[in-house]
């Protein structure tokens, strides 16, 4: 007992000391608590560091969802551009919202947009982002020497560092874009802008693990940034006339006006298929229907040459009054127009001054013009659209200048009659009353003339009705004298 006290007592003993403070240079610090410069692993408590990962930034997101292809690829069309209107100009105008979300595009610098022409000339913009930094990167470009089957190159930009970059390619028959490609494997290739067409990529590129395609997916997100730049949701009474757009994807929609119980009128689609002295851009109709417009969607129901059948239907904004400029969209599961890209779900479309009236405008640049009534009077005319189109002269006076005539001609060149009337003409305007003579459709419609060096052009008139023996393809056509 004795002892367990003892031990008590010691115990407070010690206690009693720790308890104690001494004084050093007039402050205290309590016996057995560390100076502010010591530590020990006994007194400190441990610590564990939390830092969160930082968010990726775009092109990081965009390599991370690449599968082993060489680069990242997106097209955005054939851009009209000059020195007041630049690359990024265009791409701000037309995806603000995908410019903002890919910042490396957005702050690319002036030494990373690369220029196969000047402005101004056909050209198809893209933008490539190779797979990572270890990729190098070399841009020819090719000129024919005097029609020769061989061709001058000059390299025009070499990247090793896997820097991203814009380039405008050259549509000329004459120049041919290379982009030479060494991966950190050493694998290598060399893609081929595709020229002259609508489908960007090179034969089957994506399936051979090439290209990875980002151009712009557009979502219902599209509409509203769309309508927060001032667009709007255009009234019915904007499609009641002759549209003709262009979209930079080089397509043209055509619709024209001619309502009955289920329609507002017809529609054409047209593909670009090259250049033409006469009339520059060429195009051929891919697919032709029907439309009707209301309550701000545009309903399409088009058949292509192979007879398949689509129906489509696409919101609608415009940022004019007569919807000259249209944005479309497609509308819950339906499907894109022909022409749209892979994953495309919108467009914009433009009515150009060359649009509406292509071959007649350009035609009259090219020196063509409006013809005197009296050279119209007692002529007849061959079309290599195989007709024979004769305009008699009437010697009493009245509201039609004479009869008219109209025969089908065939490679043997035998005439056959089809359609017997009248005709007019006044400013530049075909006025042609036709009568079948078998079966056929009644014609009463006024066509856009001109002349140059004794040739007749007859063109399209503004609702897109042209002659009985006008294809589908046919806009104009030059008539030779007989």
């Amino acid at each position: 007992m004795k002892k367990m006290i003892a031990i008590l007592l010691a115990i407070a003993l010690v206690a009693t000391i720790t308890g104690c403070s001494q004084s050093q240079g007039g402050s205290t610090i309590p016996l057995g608590t560390q100076k502010p410069n010591e530590t020990t692993e006994a007194t400190q408590p441990a610590t564990v560091e939390t830092t969160q990962p930082e968010p990726l930034d775009a092109i990081s997101v965009l390599r991370a969802q690449m599968q082993g292809e060489f680069i990242a690829l997106a097209d955005f069309g054939f851009p009209e551009l000059s020195d007041n209107y630049t690359i990024m100009d265009y791409l701000w105008d037309k995806y603000p919202w995908w410019l903002t979300e890919n910042d490396f595009v957005r702050d690319m610098p002036e030494e990373q947009i690369i220029l196969t022409c000047d402005y101004g000339t056909p050209a198809n913009l893209v933008c490539i982002v190779p797979a990572d930094s270890n990729v190098s990167i070399q841009v020819n470009v090719g000129y024919t020497i005097d029609e020769e089957p061989y061709q001058k190159w000059s390299v025009v930009y070499q990247s090793d560092n896997g820097e991203p970059f814009l380039l405008l390619v050259n549509d000329a028959d004459d120049v041919t874009v290379s982009v030479d490609i060494t991966g950190g494997n050493g694998r290598q290739t060399t893609w081929y802008p595709y020229k002259g067409g609508t489908e960007p990529f090179p034969g089957d590129a994506r399936s051979d693990g090439l290209v990875f395609d980002f151009a712009p997916v557009y979502d219902s997100d599209a509409y509203e940034a769309t309508l927060e730049q001032g667009w709007f949701v255009p009234g019915r009474e904007a499609f009641r006339t002759y549209h003709y757009w262009h979209s930079d994807y080089r397509y043209l929609l055509e619709l024209s006006y001619e309502p009955d119980q289920m329609y507002d009128g017809r529609v054409w689609l047209y593909d670009y298929c090259g250049m033409s002295e006469l009339v520059g851009e060429e195009f051929s109709v891919t697919c032709t229907g029907y439309w009707y417009y209301q309550n701000g969607v545009l309903h399409l129901d088009v058949e292509d040459y192979a007879c398949n059948q689509v129906a489509l239907d696409f919101a609608v904004l415009t940022d004019t009054e007569d919807a000259s400029n249209i944005a479309i969209f497609c509308v819950e599961d339906s499907a894109g127009l022909p022409q749209f890209r892979e994953n495309m779900k919108y467009d914009v479309l433009k009515t150009r001054a060359s649009d509406a009236m292509s071959f007649y405008d350009y035609a009259l640049y090219e020196g063509w013009r409006l013809p005197e009534l009296h050279e119209l009077n007692n002529t007849g005319w061959q079309s290599y659209l195989g007709y024979y189109l004769e305009l008699k002269d009437d010697a009493v006076p009245g509201d039609n200048n004479g009869d008219v005539a109209l025969y089908d001609v065939s490679e043997d060149g035998e005439f056959t009659l089809t359609y017997t009337g009248a005709w007019s003409y006044a400013d530049g305007m075909l006025h042609l009353l036709l009568v079948p003579k078998d079966n056929g459709q009644f014609i009463d419609d006024s066509f856009p003339v001109l002349m140059l060096d004794g040739q007749l052009m007859i063109c399209l008139n503004e609702y897109g009705i042209g002659l009985p023996n006008f294809t589908v393809e046919t806009m104009a056509d030059v008539l030779m004298p007989s």
